[in-house]
């Protein structure tokens, strides 16, 4: 599997917190409540699953996943 990484578009991103409250693993919140990223390194096969399912539940479309 190529090197995959997640990225979330600050922009785009108003704080709903879908991501961290569904992958509290890969996602946390910053002091205004957006979504920020816990692991910034390449993911494991297991964490792109995990990311895919943010990305999915992300009402903005702010998370991305980039290899």
């Amino acid at each position: 599997m190529p090197e995959v990484k997640t990225v979330i578009d600050d922009d785009r991103c108003t704080g709903h917190g879908r991501c961290y409250a569904v992958v509290p693993a890969l996602f946390d919140a910053d002091d205004m409540g957006r979504g920020t990223l816990i692991v910034q390194d390449e993911l494991t096969d297991e964490q792109v699953q995990e990311a895919r399912t943010a990305e999915l539940n992300c009402p903005e479309r702010a998370i991305s996943l980039v290899d």
